[in-house]
């Protein structure tokens, strides 16, 4: 049977260190010591495994994190990662690049409908002695531009998600029976 006290040279030759890192370790509070050059063989060959495990973990880590936090934020970016492949693949999610590219190109077309209805309409506009012919004349304009700019959306290589399309033509429809949004 093992004795349950032993000195300092002896928990080095048990642990496998010098007598000089045992007092190292017992003076940094890691070895418990019982007294002078007296250590409780147990919890001694516990607290040095931990100390090593722990240093260990500190080495495959390069932080002063676990290697177990490590592991698991590496387990939780790959299955992020396989969420988001597959999302890409259903189609539920997009690239910023084709986002941005289709927002500019629905603003543009925007625009360039809108710059031209001063000058497809000013004549017909001067001829007009009430306002409501005015009024007639712009939102009629306004209407079209929006429903050609919806079905240029429907062109090969245009993709509006159908929930916005959805949206738009309901909007076009209540506003084409004389409801003002």
């Amino acid at each position: 049977m093992l004795p349950s006290h032993i000195s300092s040279k002896e928990l080095a030759s048990v642990i496998g260190v010098t007598q000089r890192q045992v007092q190292l370790l017992a003076g940094k509070g890691i070895l418990p010591q019982l007294g002078r050059d007296k250590f409780a063989l147990g919890p001694c060959v516990q607290a040095h495994t931990a100390y090593k495990v722990a240093q260990v973990e500190e080495r495959l880590t390069g932080e002063d994190q676990s290697y177990a936090e490590a592991r698991r934020r590496k387990v939780l970016e790959e299955a992020r990662a396989l969420e988001d492949a597959r999302k890409v693949r259903e189609g539920r999610l997009v690239e910023i690049d084709n986002v941005v590219g289709f927002g500019v190109s629905v603003f543009t077309m925007a625009k360039n409908a809108f710059v031209r209805v001063p000058s497809k309409l000013a004549m017909q506009l001067a001829r007009c002695r009430e306002a409501a012919e005015c009024e007639v004349l712009l939102r009629k304009e306004i209407y079209g531009i929006l429903d050609r700019l919806a079905k240029g959306l429907e062109k090969p290589g245009a993709t509006m998600p159908p929930t916005w399309r959805e949206k738009y033509l309901e909007i076009a429809r209540e506003n084409s029976d004389g409801k003002v949004s």
